[in-house]
């Protein structure tokens, strides 16, 4: 009977003890997940939560490593210490950590090129890559990283141009490109080309990308002219902006 009770005390331990430490573990992810989301709303440029945020970099846990690059993004220049991790995880991580990764590091950069502080090369190169990432995801974030960068960003030209001819990237790569203005001068005909895409939203990106190149071809011209008649309404209207702001109305 004494033996009884006494594995009846010890195993009940055990049990309250593997409970205090699950009960640890989900405080302690609580606290790091409210932490970052925090950071992300009200820590915008604060330099003092980079180490943290860094750190978590490396979390075991898939959404706390989402959550800190969502947030390095917020801090902006002040981040640029935590670009090889970004990097690492932009490579070798889940699809939603890469394409958020991505996201950061083109807020990161956008921010600094606006310092008058040139991007990281190696940026360029990694986002560049990414745009064949497997993950739509991830190729959908890369460019949207390199329509913030701009400029600084042409040497993903050639890439963009082709996922131009890919559904699900044609907005974005579209946008990315006319972020870059006449340092993509070659996507111009490949966006012309857009006009009649089946999808508006496309023909629309397209039409406000193409605004960045002028002067534009006699031929781009008179597509983007046949594009106020379109048959959806946001087309004709970006049609009849562009225009307007080229000079080339009627």
């Amino acid at each position: 009977m004494a033996r009884e009770n006494r594995n009846f005390w010890t195993n009940t331990w055990i049990v309250r003890l593997a409970i205090l430490g699950v009960v640890l573990l989900l405080v302690r992810f609580i606290y790091i997940v409210v932490a970052i989301i925090l950071l992300g709303l009200i820590g915008h440029n604060q330099a003092y939560w980079l180490p943290f945020a860094t750190a978590e970099l490396h979390s075991s846990n898939r959404f706390v490593r989402q959550i800190a690059a969502q947030a390095l993004g917020t801090i902006g220049p002040k981040a640029a210490p935590s670009v090889p991790d970004l990097l690492a995880r932009l490579r070798n991580d889940s699809p939603n950590v890469a394409a958020d990764s991505a996201c950061a590091l083109g807020e990161i950069m956008a921010r600094r090129a606006n310092s008058g502080v040139a991007p990281e090369p190696g940026v360029i190169v990694a986002l560049t890559h990414a745009l064949s990432n497997s993950d739509g995801e991830v190729r959908r974030y890369a460019a949207y990283a390199i329509s913030l960068i701009g400029p600084a960003a042409s040497a993903a030209t050639p890439k963009l141009i082709q996922l131009l001819n890919d559904p699900y990237m044609s907005y974005t790569a579209a946008r990315a490109l006319g972020e870059m203005g006449p340092a993509a001068q070659t996507s111009v005909q490949p966006l012309t080309a857009l006009l009649t895409d089946p999808v508006w939203a496309v023909r629309v990106e397209a039409i406000l990308a193409l605004s960045h190149f002028a002067p534009l071809p006699d031929a781009t011209i008179s597509a983007i002219r046949k594009c106020r008649t379109d048959g959806d309404e946001r087309v004709r209207d970006a049609a009849k902006k562009v225009l307007a702001e080229l000079g080339a109305d009627p």
